[in-house]
């Protein structure tokens, strides 16, 4: 459920696809006719989807690529039609190019991509009917404008519902991973995700450092005030934590009364740092005459760390801390 739906996977196959879709037309045109004259004028205007290429590979613009590669296929299909004097009964392969425009869930591509069918059509059937589509009738044009219309319709109400349920579907599963008190992550988040980070910055050579909070005495402080109270602790102790932190980092609730926070792109110098400053953050402030104070175990992942043995050595680091007199971090 991570990516529920990727543009960027939907670009990559299509570009893909695309240079698949146009070296095999050249390889049947070259043994259909034993032609390298026809393989090659096929390559000579593919080049109409270098533009797209080029986006996708350089600048990353999805909207720019996705536009440029639609319109593409309908420019080529249009002129590869003209220039093999072929009859007008390969239109259908048109749609091909309209019904692509499904795959990005976007609306506007769709009427977009409609437009530009029926006006390059138009500009095709009125130039070239008497040379290449004599047998072409007036109302088989207007029957195939009404199909591309019909079929535009069709993906329209299908983009909509679609991008409802992708909507819908995120949501769930974002609420899922936000603990209902506190607001921040919770355990379930920290399970999904714990690995996949390890692995990123592992890829990236990147320092990744976590650290395991947990409240000095909580129980202590739901006996005196109650749970209701102590709820409310824990939603401000949260709070700290959020404004403690850098956005690229994450801070989870992982059980009762103890916190998680990965630190990323983060040594172990610059995790002291952050640590000392959640000590402070913490103890600045009285909840209701009665002072808070955490303790932290700190630790950065090594190189043959596990998902495992990286917590279990900060859930260490936690402990010496509590046993240490607690209010304080500690370093492993």
């Amino acid at each position: 459920m991570h990516n529920i739906y990727s543009e960027e996977k939907v670009n990559r196959i299509s570009v893909i696809l695309c240079w698949v879709g146009i070296l095999s037309a050249a390889v049947v045109q070259y043994f259909n006719k034993y032609s390298f004259y026809e393989a090659g004028l096929n390559l000579l205007f593919s080049s109409i989807f270098l533009i797209p290429t080029i986006i996708y590979f350089t600048h990353k613009q999805i909207k720019l690529y996705k536009y440029f590669l639609i319109f593409g296929i309908i420019v080529y299909v249009y002129v590869m039609t003209y220039l093999q004097q072929g009859p007008f009964d390969n239109t259908y392969y048109l749609f091909i190019a309209l019904v692509a425009t499904s795959l990005y869930f976007d609306i506007l591509l769709t009427v977009c991509t409609t437009a530009f069918l029926i006006i390059t059509s138009i500009v095709f059937y009125a130039w070239f009917k008497p040379f290449i589509f004599p047998q072409f009738h007036t109302f088989a044009f207007m029957s195939m404008q009404f199909a591309f219309v019909l079929t535009s319709a069709l993906i329209c109400v299908q983009t909509f519902w679609s991008r409802r349920l992708v909507l819908s579907q995120t949501v769930l599963h974002k609420k899922a991973l936000i603990d209902s008190l506190t607001k921040i992550y919770n355990r379930a988040f920290i399970d999904e995700s714990f690995d996949r980070v390890i692995t990123e910055h592992r890829e990236l050579e990147k320092d990744l450092s976590v650290i395991i909070m947990d409240i000095d005495d909580f129980k202590g402080i739901n006996d005196s005030l109650g749970h209701r109270q102590g709820d409310l602790v824990l939603k401000e102790v949260a709070d700290r934590l959020v404004a403690s932190i850098r956005k690229q980092d994450i801070v989870a609730r992982f059980g009762g009364d103890e916190f998680l926070i990965v630190l990323q792109d983060t040594g172990s110098e610059a995790a002291e740092i952050v640590a000392e400053k959640i000590v402070r953050a913490i103890k600045s402030q009285e909840y209701m005459g009665i002072p808070m104070t955490v303790s932290l175990g700190v630790t950065t992942l090594k190189d043959m760390d596990t998902e495992q043995s990286f917590f279990n050595r900060a859930d260490k680091a936690l402990y010496d801390a509590k046993a240490g007199g607690k209010n304080c971090f500690v370093v492993i």
